[in-house]
């Protein structure tokens, strides 16, 4: 069975982009092993439902810039992906090519990109096409 994670900024806040993403993660679970990364926060927010399948870690990284915590970032999901054998990796938010650029080389998992206007505008649309990618691999 295929290991997919979806990498999120903040689980602890109700934003629409997160809603569509845990959506999404759930329309996975049916068919993958499913984890997701809350790169900030220490639990998620009651609002979200989510799969009994689902994984859910959290990286506790404290909010600051981005960019000043891109070896904690590397690091940890380098560390996360390898221990969890994760085949694909979405990643989700404004920071998609940020991370990018720090996990590509680093691991073996394939990297789907989702950014937060076609995630958000798109639901029905995206999630087809994401469950197609995630399928290909």
């Amino acid at each position: 069975m295929i290991n997919v994670c979806f990498v999120l900024y903040d689980i602890s806040v109700l934003g629409g982009a997160e809603k569509i993403a845990i959506a999404v993660a759930n329309e996975v679970a049916k068919s993958c092993n499913v984890s997701i990364v809350s790169l900030h926060g220490k639990s998620a927010c009651s609002v979200y439902s989510f799969d009994p399948t689902i994984k859910i870690s959290y990286a506790n990284l404290p909010h600051d810039r981005l960019r000043s915590q891109a070896l904690q970032i590397k690091k940890y999901l380098k560390d996360y992906f390898a221990k969890n054998n994760i085949d694909v990796a979405i990643l989700e938010g404004n920071y998609t090519g940020f991370l990018s650029s720090l996990v590509r080389y680093h691991t073996k998992a394939k990297l789907v990109f989702v950014d937060h206007g076609s995630f958000m505008s798109q639901y029905h649309d995206r999630q087809v096409r994401i469950m197609r990618r995630i399928a290909s691999f």
